[in-house]
């Protein structure tokens, strides 16, 4: 049968689907009267027919389906007086509807919105955080954090030791996109992924895209997180801090009188350091664990929005930070003082029109640079890298019928000097750098399409063209990255998806082969490095009854160009920067389980994944699989929060996770009167399981000069549980040289920590 009839059949049998389906429909937007302007997450409800649903961010909505041919619909909002109209249902017919501002006063408004509504229904693997998930995370020494919610998820393995990094299905630390707002966010964590870099007062919600996300914030093979700032515009003016033990916080957002410039800003500190020093006066330095252990980090962010007209409106976002680490321990032959720091902003200007189309532009610069300078198992090692991106994006959205449709053109320009290396062996020594640009341009587009009340479909195309330069050569890469996704909705309580992604990634986190670094490094891609590839098929079934949710994702991705940093340190053997990546594939697979409840006093959930990721490089055991350094098979994750009255809420968080891996010797023996070390496999030996509890709870005090006070008790790793960070064998000497003993050794980060903080808004 020819492919013209094929399609013809295809087209006949939808056709009664859709006539069925959409021959009785209600569409239109929702407008603020006066001022045209759109009311986001209004609820429309058909009367006597028992069917709601909220609009988008644009005020547009859209119900078919309808058994009667005269309807009565409300409308209500939180901000507007509730509208009561009637209407008869057509296919071609759009409402507009004007809603009269109300103003309430009351003590407090808590406004419930549909949990289940998004509008990216059709793809798999994609979770958003939001406040309320972030408050029922116990405080993570006196702070709740977004990326703490995040990393509880199912499908993301986060939990080890002094690790910050995000390992998504299989995926590695740098195969992770962070978006906050139009920047990119190169080095997510603070001090060894205590903290995230974002700040939680700004921050108004986090979405993730597990391996298939839209066109427009895809280039990575593993997830896009993207972080949203609180709008300065809507928020009510005011100071809100948290001051802990550890770290204290301060954000202030204000407004003009006449409503048309806000702004934005937190700023954080965190002290250890100064608790080392205290500790000190009346401990000594060997039992000083601030004093072996150094941290210290600051960050500044914020946003600044300036409303041009109802539908015109410019906005200008900060952010930058550091970080400082030491740790100075003899007994375990391990110094290291390491720093990395953050840097980006963003110009944002946004039009939008009376017919549903949205214009965005931005122009946004983001860098990274870490610092390593330290002594490992009488290796002294000299490490520094630097990342730099500017970016200008121009992107275009709208929305018509049964389409939600965008396109866009990004331009890019970057700078890498991956390595700036100094090594130093007995009497060898070893000193390299390494400096690359790139120039390109990436152009795509994707559409939305609801094929029926029931099913939706989301197909898209990203293509990218990178010329990337070094002092001698030059080349040019491109790729093609195309995503599908369908979603079918037998009714209002489940529904099955399915998605393929083949992603692609220009800019590569490697990791040392050889020396447990803490500090990765960026390399974008060169005249030898070609970007990563990767394809995703993921399958999922979801199911709301009752109170709870539940979901259940089966995953299978296969990577390429995978890389592996061999870190040489002889210079006869040192030919090029390039040369000593050890390029390879990976296979990652498995099934993430999710059960959650939403109300009551009780609420929690838990996530289960189980997965695998090996890697093969045909320079390590000629080509044979082995496990990734972060392969983890179980990851579980168990939070319970209680609502115990008015003032009263607790929570506690229990997590573990399968070891991760290393190569350590199986064996050793005399070689020449010298102490030789015997292998078999590589990351054969996996480090204990890794599990904490964690425990939180906020007392709501009576706020008479505040708006809000409360007191946060938490304790973290409550039953003192000594996780490894780092595992390594270490040879003892007699009195003869002959007189060995071989002693294993761990090095762990935290204890058990306690922690206060206060929260209060003026």
């Amino acid at each position: 049968m020819s492919k013209g009839r094929i399609l013809f059949f295809f087209i006949l049998f939808l056709y009664p689907s859709w006539n069925q389906t959409f021959g009785l429909c209600l569409k239109g937007r929702i407008v603020e009267g006066g001022s045209g302007r759109p009311v986001a997450n209004a609820l429309v409800q058909v009367l006597h027919e028992n069917r709601s649903l909220l609009c988008d961010t644009l005020g547009r909505f859209e119900l078919c389906d309808l058994k009667n041919r005269n309807c009565e619909i409300k409308v209500s909002h939180a901000s507007y007086k509730p509208k009561t109209i009637r209407v008869r249902p057509t296919l071609e017919e759009f409402l507009l509807i004007e809603m009269e501002e109300r103003v309430v006063e009351t003590k407090e408004v808590v406004v419930y919105g549909d949990r289940h509504y998004s509008l990216n229904a059709a793809m798999p693997g994609m979770e958003t955080v939001g406040q309320k998930d972030i408050r029922n995370i116990p405080a993570f020494l006196g702070e709740k954090d977004v990326l703490k919610a995040i990393q509880a998820l199912p499908g993301v393995q986060s939990v080890s030791e002094g690790n910050g990094g995000i390992f998504v299905r299989g995926g590695g630390n740098g195969q992770n996109l962070f978006l906050l707002d139009e920047m990119e966010i190169m080095n997510p964590s603070h001090i060894m992924g205590i903290y995230s870099v974002f700040n939680p007062l700004t921050t108004d919600k986090a979405e993730l895209f597990k391996g298939s996300a839209p066109v427009y914030l895809q280039g990575r093979l593993a997830s896009t997180i993207l972080v949203s700032t609180k709008n300065p515009l809507l928020e009510h003016s005011g100071i809100e801090a948290n001051i802990g033990n550890i770290s204290s916080t301060i954000s202030l957002d204000k407004t003009s009188a006449d409503g048309k410039v806000g702004i934005i800003m937190g700023y954080r500190r965190s002290y250890l350091d100064g608790l080392g020093w205290m500790s000190s006066l009346f401990i000594t330095d060997e039992k000083n664990y601030f004093k072996k252990y150094g941290y210290n980090f600051y960050d500044f962010n914020g946003r600044i929005q300036l409303k041009l007209s109802d539908q015109a409106s410019i906005s200008a976002g900060w952010y930058t930070g550091k970080d400082v680490f030491s740790l100075n321990n003899a007994d375990l032959m391990y110094r290291a003082s390491s720093n990395w720091k953050n840097q980006a902003f963003d110009i944002t200007y946004r039009q939008s029109s009376a017919n549903g189309s949205v214009f965005r532009h931005s122009v946004s610069y983001s860098s990274t640079s870490s610092l390593f300078d330290g002594e490992i198992i009488e290796n002294d090692i000299y490490l520094k890298s630097v990342f730099s991106n500017w970016q200008q994006k121009n992107q275009w959205f709208h929305s018509w019928s049964h389409h939600d449709v965008h396109a866009g053109l990004d331009f890019f320009y970057q700078k890498t000097m991956p390595m700036d290396l100094k090594y130093y062996y007995m009497d060898e020594s070893f000193d390299r750098k390494a400096q690359y640009r790139n120039e390109g341009a990436t152009v795509y587009a994707g559409d939305h399409f609801k094929l029926s009340q029931r099913s939706e479909i989301y197909f898209g195309l990203r293509s990218t063209v990178d010329l990337a330069k070094d002092s001698t050569y030059r080349k040019l890469h491109f790729s093609v990255s195309p995503v599908i996704s369908f979603s079918i909705h037998p009714n209002t309580e489940c529904a099955y998806k399915a998605s393929y992604s083949a992603n692609s990634q220009h800019l590569h986190l490697a990791s040392f082969s050889s020396i447990p670094l803490p500090n990765d490094i960026w390399v974008s891609s060169s005249p030898k490095i070609k970007p990563e590839k990767a394809h995703q098929l993921t399958v999922g079934y979801y199911r709301t009854f009752n109170a709870y949710d539940f979901s259940a994702e089966i995953f299978g991705k296969y990577m390429l160009n995978q890389l592996l940093f061999g870190f040489v340190t002889n210079s006869a053997d040192y030919t090029d920067f390039e040369d000593q990546f050890m390029v390879g594939k990976g296979i990652a697979y498995g099934i993430d389980l999710s059960l959650e409840k939403n109300e009551g006093l009780f609420t929690g959930f838990v996530n289960y994944s189980f997965s695998r990721s090996k890697r093969s490089f045909p320079k390590i055991e000629s080509g044979h699989w082995f496990n990734d350094k972060y392969d983890r098979p179980h990851d579980l994750s168990v939070n319970v929060a209680y609502h115990v009255n008015d003032r009263w809420d607790v929570s506690a968080l229990w997590t573990f996770a399968s070891g991760s891996n290393q190569t350590l010797p199986t064996g050793r023996y005399w070689l020449m009167g010298s102490v030789m070390n015997d292998y078999e496999g590589y990351n054969s030996f996996r480090l204990p399981s890794y599990h904490r509890l964690d425990l939180s709870a906020s007392l709501r005090l009576k706020p008479r000069h505040f708006k809000e006070s409360v007191l946060n008790f938490s304790i973290i790793n409550a039953y003192n549980r000594a996780n490894p960070y780092y595992a390594f064998f270490k040879v003892l000497t007699g009195e003869t040289r002959y007189n060995i003993k071989i002693k294993s050794m761990q090095v762990s980060l935290f204890p058990i920590m306690p922690s206060v903080s206060w929260r209060f808004k003026i």
